[in-house]
């Protein structure tokens, strides 16, 4: 069984931390940094000044999330979204070998360390520059 695997699916904390080894690699890469030296990932963090790229993936996924309750009601986009938000029918079933994991699941799991749900990040999210604070906060508690 290979780690960050549970119950026969990958956890979404191992993706992340996925996302941030390949950064972190791609940094010594750059900086030419050799794994003999023991150069520690915050040394290399603090050289290069860059944030996490899960972070920004976070932070990404938030302002899109913002940005769909901020769209006109009538446009296609919000529509679809509307529906993917009620839910899926109650006869409805996931193939097998797809993700359990969905979108909202995902920003569900990014609010939460906020005590946030998606019923009261749509209010929030309608004013922008407080929705923009939320979105950086959110991120910048990660990065330690």
């Amino acid at each position: 069984m290979l780690p960050g695997r549970i119950g026969g699916r990958v956890d979404m904390a191992c993706g992340l931390i996925k996302i941030d080894a390949l950064d972190n690699w791609c940094l010594r890469r750059i900086l030419n940094v050799d794994w003999s030296e023991f150069v520690t990932n915050d040394e290399i963090r603090s050289r290069t000044g860059q944030p996490f790229l899960s972070d920004t993936v976070r932070s990404r996924r938030l302002s899109f999330f913002g940005h769909l309750h901020r769209t006109d009601p009538s446009e296609t986009v919000t529509v679809l979204y509307r529906l993917a938000f009620g839910g899926p029918p109650d006869d409805w079933r996931r193939r097998i070998g797809r993700p359990r994991q969905s979108w909202l699941r995902t920003v569900e799991a990014d609010l939460r360390p906020m005590n946030l749900g998606l019923a009261t990040s749509k209010g929030r999210a309608q004013d922008r520059s407080a929705w923009r604070k939320l979105v950086t906060t959110a991120t910048s508690t990660t990065s330690s």
